[in-house]
């Protein structure tokens, strides 16, 4: 007997287990709302995040600056062909003037240059003839003198050697010969120089025994006077 009812409980789970509806596998094995379906993560539907947002926007920025302004301004000269010829002849006249600029102060820098050695070789000689003077030819010394000055300082020069000089070396019988130990430029323009000069002098006269040296250092200014570069100021250091 026990063992017929348990036959007929074996047979009636059987047919239990036949009725009952097939189980699909789970596809919300968490326990996931069936509403809920998970969205397709794309390109545009990433979800943006601030500092990566900012960071992308800086980025596409810099590397588009380079040509973004020049874009714009050629939209902008294709819209509007009168402004374009305006402003292509605003450039062609600043382009123009640079390039007039430059070769003006290049030819500037040339005639300088120029200037520094012509002027200094010139005041090298005549601060030799303006320093010497012989009380035996002294008037003509002074006359060959006074050629090489201008402006104010030709008629200081004069007044100076015609009056206290000129006295003291036809008295004295003074004897002056001067020498240029070294000259250097301290400033140029195609107009003017100023140089510095380094003088040796040798001085005889009846109150001296022998031949007296002395050394100075005087400030020349030169200034071009038509092809010629005359003394213009005479400073002793």
């Amino acid at each position: 007997m026990a063992a017929e009812t348990t036959v007929d409980e074996r047979d009636e789970l059987d047919d239990r287990r036949d009725q009952r509806p097939e189980e699909t596998p789970d596809e919300n094995p968490r326990g996931e709302d069936a509403d809920e379906t998970p969205e397709e993560v794309t390109g545009e539907d990433e979800p943006t995040r601030p500092a990566a947002r900012e960071r992308r926007s800086w980025i596409s920025a810099v590397l588009r600056w380079p040509t973004t302004p020049v874009r714009a301004f050629a939209r902008l000269l294709m819209r509007k062909p009168v402004l374009t010829l305006c402003v292509l002849g605003v450039i062609a006249l600043l382009l123009a003037g640079g390039v007039g600029v430059v070769a003006y102060l290049r030819q500037q820098q040339t005639t300088a240059m120029d200037a520094r050695g012509a002027a200094t070789d010139a005041a090298r000689s005549e601060i030799t003839t303006i320093l010497s003077y012989n009380y035996q030819t002294f008037d003509r010394d002074l006359m060959n003198a006074t050629e090489l000055l201008t402006g104010d300082f030709q008629q200081q020069y004069r007044d100076l050697m015609t009056g206290t000089v000129r006295t003291a070396a036809l008295d004295q019988q003074t004897v002056t010969n001067a020498s240029v130990a070294r000259s250097s430029v301290i400033s140029a323009t195609p107009a003017s120089v100023e140089t510095l000069i380094f003088v040796n002098q040798t001085t005889t006269s009846k109150a001296s025994q022998g031949p007296q040296l002395s050394g100075s250092r005087v400030q020349v200014t030169m200034t071009k006077v038509g092809d010629r570069w005359l003394i213009s100021h005479l400073t002793p250091l």
